[in-house]
């Protein structure tokens, strides 16, 4: 009796902010959250809405690496201030160092 072969399927991991990006960024990403929230580049309350989508080929706001059509864009929303996108893994970061310094989550 022969075995039936199923059809071989290709995982592929898809790291949230792309392995091949993450080779570019020269400083730890939780230096730099930290710093954009001190200097107020990130803002430190939860904001109005929180908005999720495909990425456009913006530049995110933490990282300054484009936010593929492949990838997903977090775009946290708040009144008078200019937007602000976040590839999945700067989203983590930027929520983590809000939580961290006691500030409600964003969700």
């Amino acid at each position: 009796m022969q075995k039936s072969r199923e059809p071989s399927r290709a995982i592929a991991a898809v790291e949230p902010h792309g392995a091949e990006q993450r080779r570019n960024v020269s400083r730890p990403l939780g230096e730099l959250v930290r710093e954009k929230l001190d200097a107020g580049t990130l803002p430190h309350d939860a904001p109005l809405k929180l908005w999720a989508g495909r990425g456009e080929d913006h530049r995110c706001t933490l990282c300054d690496e484009p936010i593929l059509r492949s990838h997903i864009e977090y775009e946290p929303q708040y009144d008078g201030r200019p937007p602000i996108r976040l590839h999945v893994g700067c989203y983590g970061f930027w929520e983590g160092e809000r939580r961290r310094r006691g500030y409600p989550p964003s969700y």
